[in-house]
């Protein structure tokens, strides 16, 4: 899916990280690695070493939504792999409507 960067501008934050996060990572700009630095009580350059050594798309949803649970326990895994699943698909339904307005 080609974006132009006018309906990537139309995006909130939150919605332009998830979609960038999992897809292209490198793409995030400083604004949006500040935001994950934010949420997640980090420095912007270990939000981006962060995602340099990430693993799978587990350990890049838990630098969107970090938390206390243990990275190891399946229940916990699996619940925050379905929150960020439903963000994303909000986010693709969206661009996919933005998409079509400026067709």
């Amino acid at each position: 899916m080609l974006l132009r960067t006018d309906t990537m501008a139309r995006l909130g934050v939150a919605d332009r990280v998830a979609l960038k996060l999992c897809e292209c990572p490198e793409w995030l700009d400083d604004d949006e690695v500040a935001w994950l630095a934010a949420r997640g009580g980090l420095s912007s350059a270990e939000v981006r070493a962060a995602i340099t050594r990430a693993d799978g798309v587990h350990d890049l949803t838990r630098i969107f939504d970090p938390g206390e649970d243990d990275p190891a326990d399946p229940e916990a895994r699996r619940k925050r792999m379905e929150r960020f699943r439903k963000r994303r698909n909000r986010v693709a339904e969206r661009v996919a409507r933005l998409m079509s307005e400026e067709a």
